[in-house]
């Protein structure tokens, strides 16, 4: 049976490294680059029906770091490794050395800097929709990357964040079976190149799941922050689904550690709901920005209880 590594993250916390990836069965790698919408749509679908290497155990070798590890149902692994990251990295499964895919960086070092950037992708880097499951998957399958929006906004804030010299790590909900669609759309728009935290690869049925990685971002922020003690964070997400909530949690559960939190309202109104999720961000105390789309970086005015 043929397989191929689809997606690695070796981000470097200190001494040690979150690793996570995911491994397919098939033997050919998936284009995330078309020039057609109906190719675009044709890549995209596959992704949804294409075969996981599930529940299988493979070996992972970086430097002189050494571990067995299981796979999940859904091919995916993850795992932190008692080594900073190391050129030499070798995945073997199934008794075959994998590549490592080249179009995007696998390894994330840490700087010098104080201060980490986590963000969100969807409605919050780039244009998506998800609070309509019908909107964003035709969005997904209708705009080729070089179509698909960033948002203005965050655009300009990151390139604030580059000249920092402050790392950048996408922490989001969107599955592994769009990592080259996400990979393209973060290289067209010259977006910074960052750590793509996605959820596990998806089949098309579970597209429809509102549970989908319902608690997948404050897991992954508790591993991050909690591993990473010497630094503070800022963090990026929108009003659409579960960020303020899980933003919320992470500041009240590691007091003084999160420095600025930046919201994008992606409707023209807040909602009830939202303003509620948004009242209990502010009541931590936490430095907080609520941005809209025709808003300027370092024009903004900073909402934050006394």
């Amino acid at each position: 049976m043929s397989v191929y590594l689809w997606q690695l993250n070796i981000l470097q916390m200190g001494d040690k490294s979150l690793v996570n990836g995911t491994i397919l069965r098939g033997r050919k790698k998936l284009r995330s680059n078309t020039r057609t919408i109906a190719g675009n749509s044709f890549q995209v679908m596959r992704s949804y029906f294409h075969g996981t290497y599930a529940d299988k155990e493979i070996s992972f070798r970086m430097g002189s770091f050494e571990r067995e590890i299981l796979t999940t149902g859904k091919g995916h692994f993850s795992f932190m490794a008692d080594a900073a990251p190391d050129e030499n990295v070798e995945i073997i499964a199934g008794g075959k050395k994998l590549e490592i895919p080249g179009h995007y960086p696998a390894i994330f070092r840490q700087n010098g800097t104080k201060l980490e950037i986590i963000s969100d992708l969807d409605d919050t880097v780039m244009i998506s929709h998800t609070a309509s499951a019908l909107k964003r998957i035709t969005t997904i399958l209708f705009y080729r990357p070089k179509k698909r929006k960033s948002v203005a906004y965050t655009h300009e804030l990151f390139r604030d964040f580059q000249k920092r010299s402050y790392r950048i790590t996408y922490l989001s909900k969107s599955e592994s079976n769009l990592f080259g669609l996400i990979t393209s759309v973060l290289n067209f728009r010259e977006l910074p190149q960052g750590a793509l935290l996605l959820t596990p690869f998806l089949k098309f049925r579970q597209l429809f799941d509102p549970k989908k990685g319902q608690d997948y971002k404050l897991n992954y922020l508790r591993r991050i922050i909690s591993n990473m003690p010497d630094k503070k964070f800022i963090l990026l997400g929108d009003d659409t689904q579960r960020d303020m909530d899980a933003y919320t949690q992470a500041v009240q559960e590691f007091p003084g550690r999160i420095r600025k939190i930046f919201i994008r309202q992606t409707g023209l109104i807040r909602k009830p709901a939202q303003e509620e999720k948004w009242n209990r961000l502010l009541a931590t105390g936490v430095e907080a920005v609520y941005f809209q789309d025709t808003d300027e970086p370092g024009e903004e005015k900073t909402e934050k209880t006394t």
